[in-house]
């Protein structure tokens, strides 16, 4: 049991999702059609009718370009009423799984503070701070109380990562944006990156993630002196971990209510090499396998005075 137990924490770490105190059940509910921003115009109908039906290839194409074109103002128009302070849920659903242990659910919710500004050119930009993050092992359906347990980060863990925002990246590109089908708003972000527990990489997306305790990459990023990032779980056995993890996130939703919330599903990566633990018992290798289609987010356009805490504690209501 001793065991099982323990290899649940390697499993707990399925994102670098650390919680405080506070065990969040928080669930995002499926996006409600009738909200969803129509930018359809009205038209009248007059009674004169048009008596020649046989329009050229040169006028199709044309009314093609001019209906692309306002398509584009149209989104530009949008993209700039959504400049401003933004209250985000972002929830992470993944499967983990190790070799005696084999498959455990995990979810993770991260509070965020963002500021959206529109770009010169096409698309917007997107600065955020992670307020708090809670993190919760075996939520599945048909896992064994023994895997259930919660995870819990320092406040170093929040600020100590390297960060790719889309703009960083080659080729470069908006960090969100915004298109226009049937009338629906779309709202895309493209992936971004983020890096714990080693130094720096030169391309995120294809350098390889450290394999043995030895790698001189690793480094002590959150300051607590120990290697890598820490994590704690309380649960049936308790503990810390050391490890490094590489974690990629892009989303895919739509604009409600008048440009002031946005909800749709994440696309997200997690790997992780463990570095050591409290006990070598804890320090198990583990594979995650998100679960796309039940990780969600929804942003909510608050007052630019919101702080953290202020989101934290109104979770309820915001989201």
């Amino acid at each position: 049991m001793k065991i099982l137990a323990t290899l649940v924490i390697s499993l707990l770490l399925f994102i670098s999702c650390g919680a405080e105190n506070i065990y969040d059940n928080t669930v995002l509910t499926p996006i409600n059609d009738r909200d969803i921003v129509e930018t359809t115009d009205s038209v009248d109908v007059t009674d004169e009718e048009v008596e020649d039906d046989n329009f050229s290839d040169e006028t199709d194409e044309s009314n093609d370009e001019d209906s692309n074109n306002t398509e584009d103002n149209q989104s530009e128009i949008i993209e700039e009423q959504l400049v401003g302070t933004w209250a985000a849920i972002v929830q992470y659903e993944a499967t983990t799984n190790t070799a005696m242990v084999g498959d455990v659910g995990s979810s993770s919710q991260r509070y965020l503070k963002m500021k959206i500004t529109k770009n010169s050119g096409v698309g917007i930009s997107i600065s955020q701070i992670i307020c708090h993050i809670n993190s919760q092992a075996g939520t599945g359906d048909g896992d064994s109380p023994l895997t259930k347990g919660t995870s819990f980060f320092a406040d170093s863990f929040l600020t100590s990562f390297h960060y790719w925002r889309p703009e960083d990246l080659t080729p470069n590109t908006p960090d969100a944006f915004v298109s226009i089908n049937d009338g629906i708003i779309h709202f895309h972000e493209n992936q971004s990156w983020e890096l714990r527990g080693m130094e720096k990489m030169e391309n995120i997306i294809t350098d390889a993630m450290p394999t043995e305790k030895s790698d001189p990459r690793i480094i002590d990023h959150d300051g607590d002196s120990h290697p890598g990032v820490t994590v704690a779980f309380e649960g049936m056995l308790n503990g810390k971990i050391y490890f490094v993890e590489r974690l990629s996130r892009a989303s895919e939703g739509v604009v409600l209510l008048d440009g002031t919330r946005i909800e749709g599903h994440i696309i997200w990566t997690d790997e992780q090499f463990t570095i050591d633990a409290t006990s070598s018992t804890l320090a198990s290798q583990k594979t995650t396998v998100p679960n796309n289609e039940n990780s969600r987010y929804i942003f909510v356009k608050v007052d630019e005075s919101k702080t953290c805490e202020q989101i934290y504690a109104e979770k309820e209501t915001l989201f």
